[in-house]
């Protein structure tokens, strides 16, 4: 057993992932939400304090790595603005990390998901 294939199994075990229980795993991830898990954060990975303005982001790399260790398959979403330049170079960037074939997209609409204060019922 090589290094990879040991934490690979670690990262199972500690998770509770076996072969018998979960035979195939297909991953789906809609990184819209992924993107947001973190937004309320107030410290980093390492318990420090994160400072003002800056916020925890999700390093897609090091997520398809994670998700290797467990996944038979994994699809990558993500919706694209074609306005913004941004969002087509970060797809681009996907397409290179999942796969091209395993990334699908389209475009973005905005839609309100939330109530403020302010919102009557």
């Amino acid at each position: 057993m090589d290094l990879s294939e040991l934490k690979r199994q670690h990262l199972r075990d500690t998770l509770g992932i076996t072969e018998a229980a979960f035979p195939r795993i297909l991953t789906f991830v809609d990184f819209a939400n992924v993107n947001h898990w973190f937004d309320d954060e107030a410290y980093d990975l390492a318990g420090a304090s994160l400072q003002e303005g800056h916020s925890v982001e999700i390093n897609i790399v090091n997520l398809k790595r994670f998700l290797d260790c467990f996944s038979t398959d994994v699809r990558f979403y993500y919706g694209h603005d074609p306005a913004n330049a941004g969002s087509m170079a970060f797809t681009r960037a996907a397409k290179h990390v999942f796969g091209s074939h395993r990334v699908f997209t389209k475009r973005i609409q905005q839609i309100r998901h939330d109530l403020t204060a302010g919102d009557s019922i």
